[in-house]
């Protein structure tokens, strides 16, 4: 977009959603710099932190460069349907750039774990893998929708992958608060386990925002109503 606007407003709008794909390509290396960070050798760290800190300033440029050109496009005399495309790329790179800071988020608690030599018991960390294993699906989910045209999209996959870290989610509460109990870690690597659990889960959450948008409808109130009244 860096060219400038195209020939017609559909043309640049297309553009922009060419963009808004290398997003979720950039959300996704970052993803794998966090695996790397909490997982690879020890050596290694700091060059995954370095990655984390220089992509999560990557995402904020990224965001306000697509607003600005989104905001340009506005200025030309759209129709409903290409001004509601337009408000929906909007709410698309703002979920995007949250999910970015959310992992430098994970990286800094990382960091500072490892300054006051607090580490993770194997099984804790076995069960956050898991839970980074959940969230890269709803991350190849999005990316799979963004190549779609979005009549093609069905959010029902995307649905059924927000439940399985909702629900995956609510099972390592209940491990969290069994390990404090058997006093299986202390409370502050408690903290370390919850803060890693809920940026994850909050990851999850922006990424069914970007299937949203995309698909320019919004199931999670209803999604959410059915999962209550089934409980």
């Amino acid at each position: 977009i860096s060219s400038g606007m195209m020939s017609s407003p559909e043309l640049s709008m297309s553009q922009a959603h060419k963009e808004i794909e290398l997003f979720g390509k950039l959300i996704e290396k970052m993803h794998f710099n966090v695996k790397g960070l909490l997982f690879n050798k020890q050596k290694k760290k700091e060059r995954f932190l370095k990655k984390i800190e220089k992509r999560e300033k990557i995402t904020d440029n990224i965001e306000l460069e697509i607003a600005e050109y989104l905001t340009k496009i506005s200025s030309y005399n759209l129709t409903e349907n290409a001004s509601r495309r337009i408000r929906a790329m909007h709410s698309m790179i703002n979920d995007l750039e949250r999910v970015g800071d959310l992992y430098f988020q994970i990286s800094k608690t990382f960091e500072r774990t490892q300054s006051e030599g607090r580490e993770l018991p194997e099984d804790s960390l076995s069960k956050i893998n898991k839970m980074l294993d959940l969230v890269h699906d709803a991350i190849r989910n999005v990316r799979e929708n963004l190549a779609k045209d979005s009549g093609e999209m069905d959010l029902q996959k995307s649905v059924h992958i927000e439940h399985a870290i909702n629900a995956f989610r609510d099972e390592l509460m209940e491990f969290h608060y069994a390990k404090l109990e058997e006093n299986g870690y202390s409370n502050q690597v408690g903290f370390i386990f919850l803060d890693y659990l809920n940026r994850l889960e909050k990851v999850g959450d922006h990424l069914f925002n970007v299937n949203e948008a995309i698909a320019g409808k919004k199931v999670k109130s209803a999604y959410e109503r059915v999962i209550e009244e089934r409980g």
